[in-house]
């Protein structure tokens, strides 16, 4: 009991969002690594409608920022997943309203698992949620079918 109760403090007690970077990088495995966990999560009707998009890019990652409104901890991330989902295929099984919020829940249970393994691997990550959509959606050429639902910026804790 005594060693479930520490991973549970460290998984998720002690979690906090972090908006304060180092410049260290994070190993190109590693991030297939958690993009395949994310993958891994629950999906309504076991359907695969979620895309996990890393942005690495430097330049990339500066138009996330103007996406997020501004936000400094954005500009600063070595890494950042866009959680993205499509509708097209998922659509066959369920219908709205329903729909909608099957694709919302597929992606936070993809993003879920994407923060609970970056904890294991001393990673920090901070979810943001106040977005410009469609602009993110233009930037990576998105059909009307397909939605970002979820930024996560992912990077080492600066010391």
């Amino acid at each position: 009991m005594w060693d479930n109760e520490i991973l549970i403090d460290k998984l998720f007690l002690s979690r906090k969002s972090e908006r304060n970077f180092s410049n260290k990088i994070i190993d190109k495995s590693l991030i297939d690594i958690l993009i395949n966990v994310g993958n891994s999560a629950p999906k309504a009707g076991g359907v695969n409608c979620i895309s996990i998009v890393p942005i690495l890019d430097k330049k990339d990652i500066l138009f996330c920022y103007k996406a997020t409104f501004y936000q400094e901890s954005v500009k600063n991330a070595p890494l950042i997943f866009l959680v993205t989902t499509n509708k097209e295929k998922l659509n066959t099984i369920y219908k709205e309203p329903h729909l909608s919020n099957f694709l919302l829940q597929n992606a936070s249970l993809a993003a879920m698992n994407i923060i609970t393994a970056c904890q294991l691997y001393g990673i920090s990550t901070c979810y943001i949620g106040g977005l410009r959509y469609n602009y993110i959606e233009q930037f990576l050429n998105l059909s009307k079918e397909e939605k970002v639902i979820i930024m996560l910026l992912v990077g080492y804790k600066s010391c």
